[in-house]
């Protein structure tokens, strides 16, 4: 599925947890967390959570006996220009499937892996079908940067 190059997102929330993927509470490393739902044309939204990789704050210069309050600018949001769904449906009863990983600078996912609980044999299905996704970059004063993210697919929500 081919999106437009100019896309954008209706709502871009911020917050400080990861409360609408509760599989990756803990997961995300840095804070502010971002959330967006992505178009994917599916009876339910996938939603993509997204922060400043944790490598940010530990490169952060200072003195260790000083803390710092940084105000770093806001991330915007990767947008998905190339996507799939997947080939497979998932299980009955699963509210999300949750991925975690990032984004590069140059709009890939990388370094994906599937949170416990799925089936492997689905979680590897489900990182092929990730394989070939291109996003337009997360970007923070109007340069590229790379985000950790956290991907959660819906399952089939009719049993809700």
């Amino acid at each position: 599925m081919v999106h437009p190059n100019r896309g954008v997102y209706d709502v871009v929330i911020s917050s400080t947890s990861s409360e609408l993927l509760p599989e990756g509470a803990r997961v995300l490393t840095n804070r502010p967390i971002y959330t967006v739902y992505l178009p994917l044309g599916t009876p339910q939204h996938w939603i993509l959570q997204y922060c400043a990789p944790s490598e940010a704050r530990q490169n952060q210069p200072g003195n260790r006996y000083v803390v710092q309050l940084p105000n770093p600018a806001p991330i915007g949001a990767p947008y998905p220009l190339v996507s799939s769904r997947l080939p497979i449906r998932l299980p009955p009863g699963t509210k999300y499937l949750v991925v975690h990983g990032s984004i590069s600078a140059a709009g890939r996912f990388q370094q994906l892996v599937v949170l416990p609980g799925a089936d492997p044999q689905l979680g590897r299905l489900v990182l092929a079908s990730l394989a070939d996704w291109v996003f337009r970059p997360a970007t923070q004063d109007g340069r590229p940067v790379p985000v950790e993210v956290l991907l959660g697919i819906p399952g089939d929500h009719t049993d809700y």
